[in-house]
């Protein structure tokens, strides 16, 4: 059994499926009491996620890649939901960058780029609001609605 209280002491991971160990990481409230098991479940996350992928992925140092997660929670401050979504995203919608993100140094070397082609992927096929086509400039405000698009 699990005790997040004992941050040497890990799930045991091994038969998880990636929604499982989201779920895990879902569970955690507070980073700082977390951080170690955020750790690891981004850590299996990853690499769970690239041997989708590629079955015969070598095993990587996870002590490492712990405490290269460690240092994009911590040290970057980001959101452990946020870095899960941006991995689920890169290995299972984006062929390109699941063969480019291999390892933690690379997620957080890329992370905004990462993030911002996400979001702007998302934001693309998003409904436009009825006024979307009148635009407020410096030089004043212009319908657009008489112009084809492009």
């Amino acid at each position: 059994d699990f005790n997040p209280d004992n941050s040497d002491s890990y799930p045991d991971d091994a038969d998880l499926n990636p929604e499982q160990i989201i779920n895990k990481l879902h569970l955690n409230t507070t980073l700082e009491k977390y951080s170690t098991t955020n750790q690891y479940m981004l850590s299996q996350l990853l690499l769970t996620l690239i041997k989708k992928n590629n079955p015969n992925f070598k095993t990587p140092d996870m002590t490492l890649w712990n405490k290269q997660f460690g240092i994009i929670l911590n040290v970057d401050k980001r959101d452990p939901r946020e870095v899960e979504a941006v991995i689920r995203w890169v290995h299972l919608e984006e062929p390109f960058w699941a063969s480019q993100i291999l390892c933690p140094h690379t997620l957080r070397k890329h992370y905004d780029k990462l993030v911002a082609q996400k979001n702007y992927a998302k934001n693309k096929f998003a409904p436009k609001p009825a006024d979307s086509n009148i635009i407020t400039g410096f030089f004043g405000t212009y319908d657009l609605s008489e112009f084809e698009e492009i």
